[in-house]
């Protein structure tokens, strides 16, 4: 999860942008948010890819005047590939943020979510993984420092994936591909 500053301000959606599955020999993904990033936001991006040989993942991200991490949750399989990357500290960016391919691919998508109140620096609080099946999404146990993290999830199967946090976490409602 993110963390937040550590002052009295809360973590808060701003913004979002998308790149729906892309066809055709694709070695970027462009999102454009509505509006350019504010200075001092942060921005988690969620790209992926549809391509089993070689599997084809991001190299870099760039955009949004952020400084860009790639996240410490990766995976990747025969079928494609998902990452998180964040970018923090924004200097007052333009609406535009691209994930930059390993190499070609038929398919690839990407949402991103601009917040503000992140710490600008060491901004990931917590981290973990699991796996499950395409109909049967396992999360980790997680336990944030802050009250008031952001906790982003992210999944990848052949068929569209529904997950609902439970109470007392809010849906903020991501891309389900």
């Amino acid at each position: 999860g993110l963390g937040n500053t550590g002052t009295a301000a809360t973590i808060a959606s701003v913004q979002t942008g998308d790149q729906d599955w892309s066809s055709g020999g694709v070695s970027s993904v462009t999102l454009t948010m509505p509006a350019n990033v504010t200075a001092g936001d942060a921005v988690v991006l969620q790209v992926a890819t549809k391509a089993s040989n070689p599997v084809v993942t991001v190299s870099s991200v760039t955009g949004g005047g952020l400084t860009w991490t790639k996240g410490p949750t990766k995976f990747s399989t025969t079928a494609g590939d998902i990452e998180i990357w964040y970018g923090t500290g924004s200097s007052g960016g333009s609406a535009a943020i691209t994930a930059t391919l390993s190499a070609g691919t038929d398919q690839a998508a990407g949402f991103a979510q601009e917040f503000t109140g992140v710490a600008s620096a060491s901004a990931l609080d917590t981290s973990g993984s699991s796996t499950g099946n395409n109909n049967h999404m396992a999360s980790p146990s997680l336990t944030t420092t802050k009250a008031g993290d952001v906790v982003w999830m992210t999944g990848y199967g052949a068929s569209k994936i529904t997950a609902w946090p439970a109470s007392p976490w809010q849906n903020l409602n991501g891309p389900k591909f």
